[in-house]
């Protein structure tokens, strides 16, 4: 029983740690637009669609991380 709950530890926390590095990586690329200065009416677009992908990615890491951590 012990070595199944270590298991499901392990598993969880590969998970967020999964979850926690796409979501650093969107980060960086929503930086490398933000660098860029003249954005299409398209490419505006796309960044708040990223944005919110970005903001999805990271409120599900933070509640996947706060279920795990009861």
């Amino acid at each position: 029983m012990k070595k199944q709950a270590q298991d499901i530890q392990e598993v969880n926390e590969q998970a967020r740690n999964r979850a926690f590095a796409k979501t650093v990586a969107e980060e960086s690329l929503v930086a490398i637009y933000e660098a860029t200065e003249n954005f299409t009416p398209k490419q505006k677009q796309l960044l708040e669609q990223h944005r919110a992908e970005c903001d999805r990615a990271r409120e599900s890491w933070n509640a996947a991380y706060s279920v795990n951590n009861f």
